[in-house]
């Protein structure tokens, strides 16, 4: 299973306003809680008047010339992690990201090992591993349950990324 992802292209509309975005325009991408879905939304700078109800992560950045927005930063990408602790429907997607965050050296392994024993099992059938993580910034520990996307997991967990946070 790959966990690159390539950058999605912003919506080129804002959110707010309904109006097009223009190349090299100061943008706020922000990630929502819609309904249990997770869904990213830009707006432009001059429309953007905070988080709503339902925000987990938001950013800054500029809308560059090629349409492509950048990769999201770290602490929405921690704050995208920390949401999704709670929400079992969301473990195979957590551990994906996990995944991306150790590669980007967000997270590493704690150093007693990677293993730290048995949590719940989203399905209720049995104990899983999982991994203990710490975040490099916040020296804060992260246990993430190891659940191995099936093949047609995986490949959407890496669609839905791609489109919320453009991660690579």
């Amino acid at each position: 299973m790959a966990i690159d992802y390539s950058v999605r292209r912003a919506t080129q509309h804002c959110a707010a306003t309904g109006r097009e975005l223009q190349p090299g325009e100061a943008i706020v991408s922000v990630l929502h809680d819609e309904a249990g879905e997770v869904v990213r939304r830009d707006y432009s700078a001059a429309a953007w008047d905070g988080p709503r109800e339902g925000a987990i992560a938001w950013w800054r950045s500029r809308l560059p010339d090629d349409g492509k927005s950048g990769p999201a930063p770290r602490e929405a990408l921690l704050r995208l992690l920390d949401e999704w602790a709670d929400r079992p429907d969301q473990v195979a997607a957590r551990y994906v990201l996990a995944l991306l965050l150790m590669r980007r050296r967000v997270l590493r392994p704690q150093a007693d090992g990677f293993l730290t024993g048995l949590r719940g099992d989203p399905s209720g059938d049995e104990p899983a591993p999982a991994l203990r993580l710490v975040c490099r910034e916040r020296d804060e520990p992260f246990d993430v349950v190891v659940a191995t996307p099936t093949a047609r997991e995986a490949t959407e967990i890496e669609q839905r990324l791609a489109e919320l946070l453009g991660a690579a």
